[in-house]
């Protein structure tokens, strides 16, 4: 009973690390760019077209 919340604990601990290095990185650039054009390319797929052809 020992070995297995010791071993959820150890995945989720490097989990949680490699997450949050691979985050802030991935996130500010796939944040940055999924928010400027996702929003002017992606507004048809999103189901936002009222959006995209009052923008366009």
């Amino acid at each position: 009973m020992d070995r297995t919340p010791s071993a959820s604990i150890a995945s989720n601990s490097p989990g949680s690390i490699s997450r949050t290095n691979e985050a802030p990185t991935m996130s500010s650039a796939a944040v940055s760019e999924a928010t400027t054009q996702p929003r002017s390319k992606r507004p048809s797929d999103s189901g936002r077209t009222p959006y995209g052809s009052r923008h366009a």
